[in-house]
C-alpha cells in the first residue's frame, strides 16, 4: 500500500492519540491486552495476533483491565469477540479502545451483545472518537446502539473532547425493565417450591430488584445441565450487577 504524506500524518496522529488516552485513563497496574497485528503502544501489554493462520488463545493470568483492538474488519472483530468471550479471563467490564475504519452501529450492537459498555471507538480515517449509550432512557429492554461523537484527535495527537471518555452508562435506577432469573431449587437456600418460592437465594434477587427498580421473572430449572446450556447460548447471563453495583 502506498502511503501519502497525509496518510502518514493521520496514522501518527491516531497513534499519539491512542497513547495519550491510555496514559490518562489507565493506571500503571492495569493489565492491557492488544488484539491485532500491530502494537502501537509504548506501554507493557499482552498481544494476540488474529491474523495468524493458527491462533493460540491464551488464558491470561488475570482479567485484562483494558482491551485495545486495532485495525480489524467487522468479520474479524466478530470472530475475535467470540474467542475472547470463551476465555475464563474475559472481562466485559474492562475499558475497550477500538481503532477501525468505516465505523457503524453494527459494531456497537455487537459490543452490546457482550455487555461491553466502557468503550471508545476511534475512526482511523476521520480521527473522530465515538461511543454509544445503550440505556439512555433507563430501560434495560430498550437498547440504543447509535454512535455518539465524543471528540477528535488533533494533528499532534492531542485529544479535543466534547464529552468525557469512559462515562458511567448504567443507571442507578431503572424503569419499565424486566429481567429473567434462572434458578434451581436447592434446600435450604430455596424452600416451599410448590407454593411460593422463598429462601435466601430468591429473596436476595428481590432485594436487588427493589433497589434497582426492576421487575423479575423467575424461571425454574428442571434439567440443570440442559437448561443452563440453553440460557448460556442465548446469552442471558449478565455481568453487570456484581461489578458495577456494590450493594451486597
Amino acid at each position: 500500500m502506498n502511503l501519502t504524506v497525509q496518510h502518514i500524518k493521520t496514522l501518527l496522529s491516531v497513534l499519539r492519540c491512542l497513547n495519550l488516552i491510555i496514559q490518562n485513563y489507565t493506571s500503571v497496574a492495569d493489565l492491557i491486552a492488544v488484539i491485532g497485528k500491530e502494537n502501537y503502544l509504548t506501554f507493557p501489554v499482552i498481544q494476540l495476533d488474529i491474523y495468524q493462520e493458527e491462533v493460540i488463545w491464551y488464558f491470561y493470568p488475570s482479567k485484562p483491565d483494558v482491551y485495545v483492538i486495532i485495525h480489524l474488519s467487522e468479520e474479524q472483530f466478530s470472530k475475535t469477540m467470540e474467542y475472547l468471550s470463551d476465555e475464563i479471563s474475559f472481562n466485559p467490564a474492562a475499558k475497550y479502545i477500538l481503532i477501525m475504519s468505516n465505523l457503524s452501529s453494527t459494531i456497537s450492537s455487537l459490543l452490546n451483545s457482550y455487555f461491553i459498555l466502557n468503550v471508545v471507538l476511534m475512526d482511523s480515517e476521520s480521527k473522530k472518537l465515538f461511543t454509544y449509550y445503550p440505556y439512555r432512557n433507563n430501560i434495560f429492554n430498550s437498547i440504543h446502539t447509535e454512535l455518539v461523537e465524543l471528540g477528535t484527535c488533533g494533528e499532534n495527537g492531542d485529544v479535543h473532547l466534547k464529552s468525557e471518555l469512559f462515562q458511567q452508562k448504567i443507571p442507578k435506577v431503572w424503569k419499565d425493565s424486566m429481567v429473567s432469573i434462572m434458578y434451581y431449587p436447592c434446600y435450604f437456600y430455596t424452600i416451599c417450591h410448590e407454593c411460593k418460592s422463598k429462601g435466601v437465594e430468591i429473596e436476595i434477587f428481590n432485594v436487588i430488584a427493589e433497589y434497582l427498580n426492576i421487575k423479575l421473572k423467575f424461571h425454574r430449572v428442571h434439567n440443570l445441565s440442559i437448561e443452563i446450556s440453553h440460557f448460556y447460548k442465548k446469552r442471558y447471563d449478565i455481568f453487570l450487577v456484581p461489578k458495577l453495583y456494590k450493594i451486597i
